[in-house]
């Protein structure tokens, strides 16, 4: 059907910068707006700076019209004349095709983020957190997420950086679809054998108020720090109200790159869950008081 049409798309100095074929009626309802260049669309000009070449004819003869024009005006690509043009046009809508090792590229990207946001089909996950927490995932990882409140976005980024670290809050994925019962425990063990510093099970079910932001590594640290501190000076401990407290300073918090603003944020939520007891037995300069007893 003679419904075609090859039109070009000009600069402000009025010389073509694109050479295309188009079809009336087509399923957009705007013409021109199928031009497409490498790997992004072709900017359109105004109105008045897109002209028709040749109206109503046939496809084939749109096609040589096409390639005619293009082998007139040259390619810049090819160093051979001012079109964006990246064919010699007559091949389809903009003469652009996809490279096999593209289109397989594209497929194993695919297939990842599906797998990552909602297929059952592709792939399986380990979730596992530092505290001893885990979970297998096969109908998608991001909606499970959403659902648990675990920091999907943190955990992507943290593997799309290369890096095999936990997020501040204690999570990480593997992908287990190939993995045997066996290689799965074995994970799972190597990851809590790593990073088994980083969380006190004494801390498992803790509290943390939502107007105060601080990670669970740090309050897992504040926590051991006081913790070692009893335990290894238990000859230094002084009585007070029927319990032992040890002092320690905000310079020792330091000493483990523990802030003080960090510290004592940590030990508001340990006071406010009943883990730790803290007294004001003489002044001082760190949360009103440097003596902690369990």
């Amino acid at each position: 059907m003679n419904e075609f049409y090859t039109y070009a798309y000009l600069r402000e100095d009025k010389t073509p910068y694109y050479i295309g074929k188009g079809k009336h009626n087509h399923k957009t309802n705007q013409k021109y707006s199928r031009a497409y260049c490498g790997n992004h669309w072709v900017p359109i000009p105004p109105k008045q700076r897109i002209i028709i070449l040749k109206d109503d004819i046939y496809e084939n003869d749109a096609f040589k019209h096409e390639i005619y024009m293009i082998s007139i005006f040259g390619r810049k690509d090819l160093n051979t004349g001012i079109l964006l043009n990246l064919t010699n046009g007559g091949e389809g809508f903009s003469g652009f095709k996809h490279s096999d090792e593209y289109k397989k590229n594209v497929s194993i990207r695919m297939k990842k983020w599906m797998s990552l946001h909602f297929s059952p089909t592709y792939d399986k996950f380990l979730l596992l957190n530092v505290s001893g927490e885990n979970h297998i995932v096969d109908d998608g990882l991001r909606p499970f997420c959403k659902e648990k409140n675990i920091p999907f976005d943190g955990m992507r980024r943290r593997k799309n950086r290369g890096f095999d670290t936990p997020t501040k809050c204690g999570w990480y994925y593997f992908n287990i679809t190939d993995k045997t019962e066996e290689e799965i425990q074995n994970i799972k063990k190597q990851f809590f054998l790593k990073y088994q510093n980083r969380f006190n099970t004494k801390l498992k079910n803790l509290e943390i108020p939502s107007n105060i932001e601080i990670a669970q590594k740090s309050i897992n640290i504040t926590f051991n720090i006081i913790e070692k501190k009893i335990e290894n000076e238990y000859d230094r401990l002084i009585n007070y109200n029927g319990k032992k407290y040890i002092k320690i300073s905000e310079d020792e918090f330091k000493q483990h790159k523990i802030s003080s603003k960090t510290a004592y944020r940590a030990i508001q939520i340990l006071k406010q869950n009943g883990i730790i007891f803290v007294e004001k037995l003489n002044k001082s300069n760190f949360d009103q008081s440097n003596y902690y007893s369990l």
